[in-house]
Formats: structure tokens, sequence, C-alpha cells
């Protein structure tokens, strides 16, 4: 008959055994909580929208001190609780113990678990007692949000350092696991996004990508409530996929080979593949840094050798750490480096040498249903709140134009790459008849490039581009206007009502008529009067900010005339 002490396979004596030598731990983040975000309240440091912003700040995660508190108290949870296992004669002792590899396992976790959860509750309950009746407008679900927010992602990290932990053979090498396999995944997709960025024009990277793989790097990118729909599933699947890595890590505990302990791993072949792991990774990081020494893309040569030079450096510390030998100048380790050229040769491949033709495929007008469009003279001319950052072109002759412009832009490569101060932004996803997509995203200098100019002219005068920015200012919900020159001098403090319909029947005509060459020239110049004005948008209740719309006398003849009378 089992004890009541091992129910569900937990040992509550080395719980509190665990607790009771690491809570220094639990403490330590329970004071950075304290001190950054809930002292400020409660001696009121700074002016009432300060302590709104830093509070605001600090239960989105946003606060640097938080987000580092979220990152290295799980890892330092799992390096307690589990420092144990790293080493053969503390290994042995406790498995000699009367536990179950199971009790011992799920004890240690649960230990762990428990350090994470204590100073979030407590911080919350902290918050709960100072933001009672909402006293600085962070709406009902803020705190709530935040405490299970922090809890399912310190727990996806801890999950991390817990399979960590199992395949580390020594304190050093957990560590050092821990923060690989934590940042891993998101670390290397930037890298690689912008390093393919740099190498393939018109590459459209996936920010996205590299801030959901983690729930650390998600907490510093996302601004919802955990209550949104698709935050919450993005949470769920954070919580799911924490669960199935303790789980797997179970496994390979109670398969643990004790004798290995004090190795750097105790699975051979998953050393084999850090090691390779570790090298691919520090390649491209050293890569991408060495192609813009000093600001600019060097050559090519430089950027090879230094790859090669430091895949090998990377692949042999990576070795020295899992061998914890300096003798690992061998013929086997030098066959095993191969495997490192050969992914970063096939990673230089697809982008430096772009064996794919990434850059050049350029869709065949009869093959697109349609393209979204952005660029930056969707919002020339108009209202803030009426800016739309995209538009769909539909017709074939705008289709056919924009394919020209892709082209043109392929073909003078070479040409647009140059930096200027005012680089054209440009986003291009076409809707294919199979279903499929082709993005593009180009950032350019046109300065200069007449035929260019003159392509896009085509496809910015054409109705279909007009018909979407003319709606939408008709739609503008804006008020309280004050009229100033360039200089920002105030020249009306209001305008009067009646003005907003004058204004916009004026905008109307101005922008139906406007040209692409003018809409081009109001780039670089100052306007000629700012309408600085308030702005309600119609689908965010309560969403007021202030906004300015730039009025020059050449592309808006009719609103220069207006604002010209009314001075009167």
């Amino acid at each position: 008959m089992k004890s009541k002490k091992s129910f569900c396979n937990i040992s509550a004596v080395l719980v509190k055994r665990n607790l009771k030598r690491f809570w220094l731990i639990p403490f330590a983040a329970f004071l950075a909580y304290f001190i950054k975000g809930v002292l400020p309240l409660i001696v009121k440091s700074s002016k009432y929208e300060n302590l709104r912003y830093l509070t605001d700040d600090a239960l989105s995660n946003h606060d640097y001190v938080y987000l580092g508190v979220l990152m290295v108290l799980p890892i330092c949870a799992s390096i307690a609780v589990f420092s144990y296992l790293h080493g053969n004669a503390p290994a042995t002792a406790m498995h000699a113990m009367p536990f179950s590899r199971k009790k011992l396992y799920r004890s240690s976790v649960l230990s762990g678990l428990i350090m994470i959860l204590l100073p979030v509750l407590f911080i919350g309950a902290c918050y709960a007692v100072l933001l009672r009746g909402d006293a600085y407008e962070l709406g009902p679900e803020a705190l709530p949000s935040w405490i299970i927010r922090t809890l399912i992602s310190a727990f996806f990290v801890y999950a991390v350092s817990t399979l960590a932990a199992v395949v580390a053979g020594s304190i050093v090498t957990h560590i050092l696991l821990a923060m690989f396999f934590n940042g891993l995944l998101p670390i290397t997709i930037y890298i690689i996004n912008r390093f393919t960025y740099a190498f393939l024009f018109g590459y459209a990277n996936s920010p996205l990508a590299s801030s959901i793989l983690s729930p650390v790097s998600f907490e510093r990118s996302s601004y919802g409530s955990f209550f949104n729909g698709d935050t919450l599933l993005i949470y769920l699947a954070y919580l799911l996929f924490a669960f199935i890595l303790i789980w797997c890590s179970a496994a390979a505990y109670r398969r643990l080979p004790l004798e290995k302990e004090g190795n750097a791993t105790v699975i051979t072949w998953l050393g084999e593949i850090v090691c390779i792991l570790f090298a691919f990774v520090g390649t491209i990081i050293f890569g991408f840094f060495i192609a813009y020494w000093g600001g600019e893309m060097i050559n090519l040569l430089p950027l090879l050798i230094g790859s090669l030079v430091s895949s090998f450096l990377f692949y042999i510390i990576a070795r020295m750490i899992l061998e914890k030998s300096l003798a690992v100048f061998r013929p086997t380790v030098f066959k095993k480096y191969t495997a490192v050229l050969v992914a970063v040769a096939l990673f230089f491949g697809l982008t430096v040498f772009d064996l794919t033709g990434y850059t050049t495929k350029v869709p065949e007008a009869g093959a697109v249903k349609s393209v979204t469009l952005d660029d930056d003279f969707l919002q020339t001319g108009i209202f803030q709140d009426s800016f739309s950052s995209e538009i769909i072109l539909t017709e074939k002759e705008n289709i056919q134009n924009l394919i020209e412009f892709h082209r043109l832009l392929v073909e003078n490569k070479g040409d647009l790459t140059e930096r200027s101060d005012a680089p054209y932004y440009f986003n291009i996803n076409y809707h294919l008849n199979d279903g499929k997509e082709i993005k593009r995203t180009y950032r350019i200098s046109m300065d200069g490039q007449k035929t260019l100019l003159d392509a896009y002219g085509k496809i910015f005068e054409s109705r279909e581009y007009k018909h979407l920015t003319l709606d939408n200012i008709k739609r503008a919900q804006t008020s309280d206007f004050r009229l100033m020159d360039k200089g920002g001098a105030i020249l009306l403090k209001k305008l009067p009502d009646s003005f907003m319909h004058k204004l916009k029947d004026a905008l109307l005509e101005d922008y139906d008529a406007m040209t692409f060459t003018q809409a081009v020239a109001i780039r670089s110049k100052d306007p000629d009067y700012v309408l600085n004005y308030t702005t309600n948008y119609a689908d965010v209740p309560d969403a007021v900010r202030e906004d300015v719309l730039n009025i020059y006398k050449k592309t808006c003849p009719r609103v220069y005339s207006l604002l010209a009378e009314t001075l009167q």
C-alpha cells in the first residue's frame, strides 16, 4: 500500500528541501519585480502619467527588468533543482535514495514551478491592491492577463531548460544548453531574415516568425491582452508545447545513463547535433556582421573566407566544450566538421548566390489574380485616420503595369540599392490563380530613375488606385482644426465647424487631380501650411489623438485657396 506522502509520485519532503535550499531564487525575482514596478507606485515617485506608462510597460512585459526576470528565473530554477544530476557522485547518491526516478523527476520539476509561481503571484497581489478601482486606467484585464502570460511564458522557458538539464552532463553545459535551446529558433530566424534581406533583392522577411517561436520574444513584441483571440491561441500553443517538453524530458530521464553524468552531454548523438547547430548559427551571425563591416557591404571574397574560418573556430570551440578537452584536432572531428560546411554552403547558395532565382522571379500577368500593394504614396496628402496601408489591384491593366514596374526594378537592381535620404518603399504581394502567393518588399532609391517613375505613375494615376484613398477621405472622422505655418507658428487656433465639410470637398478634388510627378515632388519639400487636428477612430472606441495634414500649394491648390480665404 502506497503512503499518502507519495501521492501523484511527488515527494513533499524533497519539494520542501529544494524550496528551503533555493529560496533565494524566487526572493530575488520578487525583489526585482517589486523594486522596478511596485515600489514606484507605493511611494508615487513620479507624475501620474509617468507611473501609468511605467505600470503599463511592466504589465506588458516590455520593461527590461521584467523581461529579464522572465528569462532568468526559469533557467535558474531549473539549474537549482536539477543540480544533483551533474556529477557522478551526487547523481548516484540521489538515485540511491528510496525514490523512484519518476518521483524524483516530478518532485524536482514541481519545486522549480513553485519557485516560478510564488514571486509572480505575490507581485500580482501587490498590483491588485495598488491598482484597485482601475486607478491607472489600464483596464480590468491588464493584471490577470500579465499573471497568466508570465506564468505560461516562464513555464515554457522552464520546460526547455528542464530538457537541457536532462541531456546535459554538467552544470556548465546545462546553463549553455538552456540559453542555447531557448534562443536557438528566434535568434536563428531573426539573423537568417536579416542576412537574407541583405543579399536577396526584394526579400520579404517574416518578423512574426522570429517573435512567436519563443514566448519571451513574443512578450517583447506583443501588445495584446491574453484574452484576445489570436493571442490566446498562441499562449495555449506555448502551454501545450511546454507540457510536451516536460513529458519528453521525463521519458529521457527514466532512461538516463548515470555513468555518463559528468560528461558534457549524456546523449552522444545530441552533443554532435548541438556542435553543428552552434557552429552554423555562429557562422551566420559572424557572417552578417562582417558583411556590414563599417556600415557598408564588403566584397564577397572576405565574406566567404571569414565565414569559412569562423565556422571552423565555432565548431572546434563547441567540440572542446563537448569533450571537456583541448585535444580535439583529430581526423574523425574534421570529418564531422564537413556537416557544418555542407550546411553553410547550402545556406550561402540560397542567399548570397541566389541559386533558386528568387531575386529575378517575376510572375506572368496571366497567372496573377490580384495584387496587394503597399507604398509610400497611399498616405500622400490625406488624413492619418483615413490612411489605408494597402490597396488590392484587380484590373488587368494595373496588374500588367505593376508587373512591368517590377521587371524594371529587377533589371535596374544595381542602380537602386544605393543609400538615399528619401528611399521609396514598395510591398508587393501577388495572389496567383493557383492559390499561391509571391511576396516582395523593396526599399530603394529611385532618384533620377525616370523610366521607373513613369512606370509607377501609370499605377498611381489609375482610377482603381485612387478610388480607395478617395473613399477613405470621405469617411475621415476629424475635428478641432488649428492652422499653422511650416515653421509651426499658429495662424488660427480654431477653425469653424463648417470647415471640415469644405476641406473634404476641396481635398477630394485636389487628390483626384494629383499627378504622380506632384506626389514625388512634395516628398522632399516643406509644406506651405500645416493643419493640426484631432482624430477620432470610428473602429476604436475612445481612441483620440492629434495628427497633422501638410498642405502644398502645387498639389492642393483648392485646399490652399480655402485656407487663404479663411485667414482673410
